[in-house]
């Protein structure tokens, strides 16, 4: 075997050197500048960061400011919605208070009729009171103390 041997001019190694020291430095410098920016991506984001959680605390704060008049809003709003209901409430009571004394009154007067003018009777007979409305009209009239026949 036979190698080949190639004689290095003095020149030819100090261009090596330089080579390697170019490179080495290179490299330094490389790798310090990529130091560098990541440090400042990482101060960049960190600052960004803050931002953010600050103007996000700042819109939390408004949503929960807004959560709370709204809340206040349903509040009242409930109440005036279960005022509304009591009072309904009482003016169907009331109704059916009318309603069971003139049923009351209108058996009064047919028991009236009845023994003054029968053929009167046959003639005009009593309107019934209406499915929809007879279970209350009863109650009621029966809690009033009114009387009146159930047909």
């Amino acid at each position: 075997m036979y190698y080949m041997v190639f004689p290095l001019a003095p020149i030819a190694l100090d261009n090596i050197i330089v080579a390697l020291i170019t490179g080495i430095v290179s490299f330094a410098v490389a790798y310090s500048t990529a130091r560098a920016t990541q440090a400042n991506n990482a101060a960049s984001a960190e600052k960004i960061q803050a931002e953010l959680e600050g103007e996000l605390r700042k819109q939390l704060a408004e949503t929960d400011k807004h959560v709370g008049e709204l809340s206040h809003l349903v509040s009242a709003e409930q109440r005036q919605r279960r005022h509304v209901e009591s009072k309904l409430y009482e003016l169907e009571q009331s109704d059916n208070v009318k309603t069971a004394y003139v049923r009351a009154i209108g058996h009064w007067l047919g028991g009236l009729c009845g023994v003054l003018d029968e053929s009167w009777m046959d003639e005009h007979p009593k309107p019934k009171l209406p499915d929809e409305i007879r279970t209350a009209i009863e109650r009621t009239a029966e809690r009033e103390g009114l009387s009146v026949d159930k047909g």
